[in-house]
């Protein structure tokens, strides 16, 4: 059975294996090399879809300072857990408005409330918060 030509179906179907991890290996380390832009969420997602990515771009285009964005993250992360515990997911959102409204100037808060009006009316028109 160890005849040449079996010898170089072996060998043959090596390099073949060979070359396919190695462009399996190529192929992953360059699809990691990508960079990721404001306009694309990381792979993995980003909690919330395009509703995270959106928000997270809002909130970097109002220039937070350092203090602004720690208390802004910290106002999210408390009203995601409120929002995962279930109730009147409206009056959690108005809360949550208001929370991040009161961490900014007033012109963030200006810009913030126009983002956010924007938003609503490109993801189905909501009624603005704080009517019904």
């Amino acid at each position: 059975m160890s005849t040449p030509s079996v010898r170089r179906a072996f060998r043959a179907v090596a390099q073949i294996a060979t070359a396919t991890s190695l462009v399996a290996v190529l192929a992953t380390a360059a699809h990691a090399q990508q960079p990721v832009t404001k306009d694309q969420p990381p792979a993995g997602g980003g909690g919330g879809g395009g509703r995270g990515a959106a928000m997270a771009a809002m909130m970097d285009s109002l220039n937070l300072t350092a203090d602004q964005r720690k208390k802004v993250d910290s106002i999210n992360t408390d009203f995601r857990g409120k929002m995962q515990a279930g109730g009147d997911r409206q009056a959690i959102m108005q809360q949550r408005t208001a929370a991040i409204k009161a961490v900014l100037t007033p012109e963030q808060a200006t810009k913030y409330d126009a983002m956010m009006e924007a938003m609503r009316s490109r993801m189905g028109g909501g009624r603005p918060q704080g009517t019904r």
